[in-house]
């Protein structure tokens, strides 16, 4: 991840696991995303959780970086991805695990498993 340009507004907001981002790729409009959700690629997910509201930076992903969860490309090995990523918002509430009740943490744990069972099949 390379920062293009830093946001310097005091208090940006940091996204964080289970929070609803609002960004734009150079190349599009402004698109939604939830962190943590199988439809975000791990690089972009990964920069994205490093950002400020405001922040401008190019990412590069390589092999199974690239892709999100849900994505099964026929191969993996020497992919490279390259975006230019906006963050424009920040929203929703934080994925606490210590702040959830034992049937939330349940229920996480089995999404978590899931995901985990998808990517070891592919």
């Amino acid at each position: 991840t390379t920062f293009v340009r830093q946001s310097d507004a005091a208090g940006a907001a940091r996204p964080a696991e289970g929070h609803t981002v609002e960004w734009r790729l150079l190349d599009g409009a402004p698109e939604r995303a939830e962190l943590g959700a199988a439809d975000v690629p791990w690089g972009l997910e990964a920069a994205a959780l490093r950002m400020k509201v405001g922040d401008v930076v190019d990412v590069v992903a390589r092999g199974e970086h690239a892709f999100a969860d849900d994505e099964e490309p026929a191969s993996i090995e020497g992919v490279e991805k390259r975006w230019r990523v906006e963050l424009l918002g920040v929203e929703g509430r934080a994925l606490d695990k210590f702040q959830l009740t034992a049937d939330e943490r349940v229920e996480r744990a089995d999404e978590l498993r899931l995901r985990g069972n998808g990517m070891f099949k592919r």
